[in-house]
């Protein structure tokens, strides 16, 4: 506590600054934490029983299985359930629309919290130059000689904000790096999810087309055989 009070009254109003700044991105870093860990989920699990709805032609409780779970895996799945009779490129469409959606949520305040660990160590730098700028200053004025005893206040006063202007900066970093790893993580789920479901949609559609086209093409070729024999 004696060092932070110290930390403090080295280089008000700077020294306040950045640690409000600490405060608003640690608590931002928690709350964007745990909400991406509730809304993050075994893809694999919940794709599998997407399936095994789909494969018993149970559409409406496919649905409400993405409706209930409310995250952003099946927030995308449940777009492209919506649109299941289309074509391939309507699936896609209906899946990328939904990420539009769902990637902003995911991302939420991270600009804010890298903006802070961009600024921290500007706000010490400019801490530094002020706390010079008052050395400079009582040197002019006559009030103090140039002796290392007297200057030793302003130049530490500029040392600690610099260091704590750079220390901040670093924690934020860290803050917005683990967050990052978490978004591209929940995005990749998303993307992979919504591959494998648009693929299992369409490859009924395929397999039909092409037993509709191979029955076609026999009916063809026996009209023909039967054309060859009338002549």
């Amino acid at each position: 506590m004696y060092f932070l009070h110290q930390l403090i009254n080295a280089g008000k109003p700077i020294s306040i600054i950045l640690l409000v700044c600490l405060a608003i991105a640690t608590f931002l870093f928690f709350y964007r934490f745990f909400y991406l860990h509730s809304i993050t989920l075994d893809s694999e699990s919940f794709l599998i029983g997407i399936r095994n709805n789909l494969k018993s032609n149970k559409l409406v409780e496919a649905l409400a299985i993405c409706r209930d779970t409310q995250t952003p895996v099946a927030s995308v799945c449940e777009s492209i359930l919506s649109r299941w009779s289309k074509d391939e490129m309507a699936l896609h469409c209906a899946a990328e629309e939904a990420a539009l959606i769902e990637i902003p949520r995911i991302q939420r305040f991270r600009r804010i919290i890298a903006a802070i660990g961009q600024l921290a160590p500007l706000l010490g730098f400019l801490g530094t130059i002020i706390a010079f700028m008052q050395l400079f200053a009582d040197m002019k004025s006559g009030s103090l000689t140039i002796s290392v005893a007297q200057m030793e206040p302003h130049i530490r006063q500029a040392l600690m904000l610099t260091a704590m202007g750079i220390t901040v900066s670093m924690i934020v970093h860290l803050f917005n790096v683990i967050l990052e790893e978490r978004c591209h993580s929940l995005v990749n789920d998303m993307e992979k999810t919504a591959i494998e479901l648009i693929n299992f949609l369409i490859e009924p559609k395929e397999l039909a087309d092409k037993m509709n086209a191979q029955v076609l093409s026999e009916a063809q070729a026996h009209q023909d055989d039967s054309a060859d024999e009338k002549e």
